[in-house]
């Protein structure tokens, strides 16, 4: 999923496993001017304090050149899901450009 927001393309992960992960790292190390992160869904088996230290030391690629905390959730229940809304026009309107 992705959207364009003031010249900047928000991104969302869907799964954070090995390749969710490591587009993420991609992502804020080669990209950060022009990505945003806006969510990160996860199966939710693990405190984000432990899918941030996945995201930091990864057996195959290293540890990451940047340090990432994670210290905010926000649970299915409680996503408006706003974001995601769009109707039918702005799509063909975006589509045109």
């Amino acid at each position: 999923m992705c959207q364009i927001v003031n010249n900047m393309i928000k991104v969302g992960i869907n799964g954070f496993g090995r390749i969710g992960r490591i587009a993420f790292r991609i992502g804020l190390s080669k990209h950060s001017e022009e990505l945003e992160f806006g969510a990160v869904n996860t199966s939710g088996s693990m405190p984000v304090s432990g899918w941030a230290h996945l995201v930091n030391y990864d057996t195959m690629y290293r540890r990451f050149e940047m340090e990432i905390r994670g210290n905010e959730t926000k649970k299915p229940e409680e996503a408006t899901g706003e974001d995601h809304k769009e109707t039918d026009d702005e799509t063909e309107e975006e589509a045109e450009e």
